[in-house]
């Protein structure tokens, strides 16, 4: 992805826009700070033959993310707005084909599919059990997961509690929790097991709508660079989901909410088990449209799937091992439903086998 200067004018009006909200002024020798290492990228990029023109431009994406993290590594006192910070922070795009752990500006690690990132409450973090060298910050600094298409990961917080991290997901939280609350930001879906702590309350913040808990197990999807409704399935124990308009709402096991984009929440009953097991590399087809199907397939294995529309209301039933890739996945489809797959270029087409 290119940054050019209208990228970083707008992330550095935003930056600015932040401290007002908190009420900070960054001092002269801070804002300096900022502008030299957005510069020394630029200059980098600048130098670079064609070559290293992606490591460049992840140097660029590295110094964007500065912006936003300033405030919370100069002012680690001040009582930040996760939400707010997490706005700033998934603003910026950030182009890759690998699980990354955003842990400071400067320190940006590529984890590998299905790996496990755990945190205690001290700030270590360890990587499938190997602990990684990080600097240590003090305060409440927050890191960021970020899942691409067609990768899962497994992040452990530092009270213990539990995250699949679903493919096109980014989660932003803090390395360790404090002031009697525990607050992460979501954008994508996860599934959580909640450690339970009833002095102090979980709640997953989304940009629609915020889900407390005490100690519990359900699903959450919200996805918001796509015109979907968001959705929490509930496994054990109890929620309340809260949406923008303030307008509240209670799920028990194997209930489900429906957030629709104007803020309404709608709840059925369901079997909450068929909502997870995607965890386990499955997708279950659950009798849904090919059409949908087709859009999650294109989702876990970041390749592109046309569905032609003759076919695209049929009804499947029946499980896909998404581990056995897309080739396989079209296979099972077009055995079990009569249909075809074709492979043009990148794109793989779906068809009625009468267009054979």
């Amino acid at each position: 992805m290119k940054y050019r200067m209208s990228n970083i004018k707008q992330v550095v009006s935003r930056f600015i826009i932040y401290f007002k909200q908190l009420e900070i002024s960054p001092s002269d020798e801070e804002m300096s700070d900022l502008w030299d290492k957005i510069e020394h990228s630029i200059t980098l990029k600048q130098k670079r033959t064609k070559h290293f023109r992606i490591w460049s431009s992840t140097a660029i994406a590295a110094s964007l993310i500065t912006c936003a993290w300033i405030g919370i590594y100069y002012f680690p006192n001040k009582e930040t707005d996760l939400t707010s910070v997490a706005k700033i922070m998934l603003e910026q795009e950030i182009a890759t084909d690998e699980i990354q752990l955003l842990v400071s500006p400067e320190k940006i690690l590529q984890i590998d599919n299905k790996s496990t990132v755990a945190y205690s409450q001290k700030g270590t973090i360890e990587v499938n059990k190997h602990e990684i060298d990080i600097s240590t910050n003090k305060g409440q600094a927050y890191n960021q997961f970020i899942v691409p298409k067609g990768k899962i990961g497994k992040l452990i917080l530092a009270d213990g509690s539990k995250l699949f991290v679903n493919s096109d997901t980014r989660v932003v939280y803090p390395k360790s929790f404090e002031n009697d609350k525990r607050e992460i930001f979501v954008e994508g879906e996860i599934y959580i097991e909640v450690t339970k702590r009833e002095n102090m309350p979980f709640v997953v913040k989304t940009a629609q709508f915020d889900v407390q808990v005490l100690g519990t197990a359900f699903n959450i999807k919200t996805y918001t660079n796509k015109p979907l409704e968001g959705e929490v399935v509930l496994l054990r124990g109890a929620v309340k989901i809260k949406n923008s308009k303030g307008m509240e709402s209670k799920l028990f096991p194997n209930n489900k909410a429906t957030i629709s984009t104007n803020g309404n929440i709608e709840k059925t009953k369901v079997n909450a088990e068929n909502y997870i097991w995607w965890t386990k590399g499955i997708l279950l087809l659950n009798n849904k449209k090919l059409s949908d199907i087709v859009k999650e397939l294109t989702q876990y294995s970041d390749v592109n799937i046309i569905c032609d529309k003759s076919i695209e209301n049929v009804r499947i039933a029946g499980k896909i091992d998404i581990e056995n890739g897309v080739e396989a996945a079209l296979k099972y489809l077009s055995s079990t439903s009569g249909f075809i797959y074709q492979k043009q270029g990148n794109i793989y087409m779906i068809l009625s086998a009468d267009k054979e």
